[in-house]
């Protein structure tokens, strides 16, 4: 009678050192010319967005309101609003940060293997920096 071993086998990936930009062997990208400008527009369109609600927010958090929250007790509310400001803050960063890939033509490319990000993944989340397998990795090294 045979009995069959289940091995189970660990699979790694090895994420090379990051490159400069004038290192990074960038293959083409999936990425049309038409679907980059319409990141690009929206991307430019959820920045404006964004930074308007962030222009609210920090007026909300003038000093006269303080003075009414403290008297009502609103300190939560206050600590919730700085926190949604300092999320507007980190979303307008990460635009931005599209936005100077889209102008470098690296745009589309994961910056951890350089290899093309899904075109589904980018239409999921257009301000995506890895692809899904280098997110992954990057999150569990947190």
């Amino acid at each position: 009678m045979k009995t069959s071993k289940s091995s189970k086998k660990t699979l790694t990936r090895k994420v090379a050192p990051k490159k400069v930009a004038s290192q990074r062997k960038f293959t083409k990208s999936k990425v049309t010319q038409k679907t980059l400008n319409e990141m690009k527009q929206f991307l430019l369109k959820r920045r404006a967005l964004l930074d308007q609600d962030l222009k609210r927010m920090i007026e909300d958090l003038t000093p006269v309101h303080d003075v009414i929250e403290e008297f009502q007790g609103g300190s939560f509310e206050r600590e919730t609003l700085i926190s949604l400001v300092e999320s507007q803050e980190r979303a307008i960063r990460d635009l931005d940060k599209a936005l100077k890939r889209i102008a470098s033509n690296t745009y589309g490319f994961c910056l951890e293997c350089q290899e093309p990000i899904d075109i589904n993944r980018l239409k999921a989340l257009p301000a995506t920096e890895r692809c899904f397998a280098c997110q992954k990795i990057h999150e569990q090294s947190f």
